[in-house]
């Protein structure tokens, strides 16, 4: 079975890694098994107050894990260096696979140089602080098997995602995607369906 390693950090955006874990984990392909790591195996709390904990610490990530997926995380990526996801970050994309950057795990990828083929730009929070997010050109973008995406784009990241993963057909994928962004009834009448 293929794997999808997401980082979480401490006060994590639980909605960014929402539809992309649901969408490997059954939603739109069932060929992904879906784990958490983080740098070690204490409760780590969402944004919006959920608890996680973390299947794997960062050194038990397995060397045969397809797909690296950063989640953004108030204030988190913003304290110390975090040597060890740029140095984990570093072997995924010289293995050519695939990584997912949302968020302010995209601006934090994009101040170490691992995301230097993106156009995008740092934008100031009212706190001071690093807004979590990525001004990109567009809301995702992919070069490679790099995907990066603002921080209001989680449907569309999780399809970009898939999509540089292979995972599904591009009919599937773009159903997933117009489910959750137009919505569901949306979706079902652009398809020519009525509503049950």
């Amino acid at each position: 079975m293929k794997k999808a390693i997401f980082v979480i950090l401490d006060r994590f955006a639980d909605w960014e890694a929402s539809y992309l874990s649901m969408a490997l984990n059954g939603e739109v392909t069932d060929d992904y098994l879906v784990m958490y790591a983080s740098r070690d195996n204490n409760l780590k709390e969402s944004i919006g107050g959920m608890t996680m904990l973390p299947d794997l610490t960062f050194q038990d990530v397995p060397p045969d894990a397809d797909a690296l997926i950063l989640i953004g995380a108030q204030g988190s990526w913003w304290n110390g260096d975090h040597e060890d996801i740029r140095e984990l970050t570093e072997r995924f994309i010289r293995a050519g696979k695939v990584v997912g950057a949302i968020c302010d795990a995209a601006m934090w990828l994009s101040s170490v140089g691992l995301a230097n083929s993106f156009r995008h730009k740092p934008v100031a929070a009212d706190t001071g602080g690093p807004l979590a997010a990525c001004s990109l050109a567009q809301d995702v973008m992919c070069v490679g098997k790099v995907v990066m995406a603002n921080c209001n784009a989680p449907v569309a990241f999780a399809a970009e995602v898939l999509r540089a993963l292979d995972a599904a057909p591009e009919e599937k994928i773009r159903a997933f995607h117009d489910c959750y962004f137009p919505g569901f009834h949306m979706a079902l009448n652009d398809a020519g369906n009525a509503a049950v």
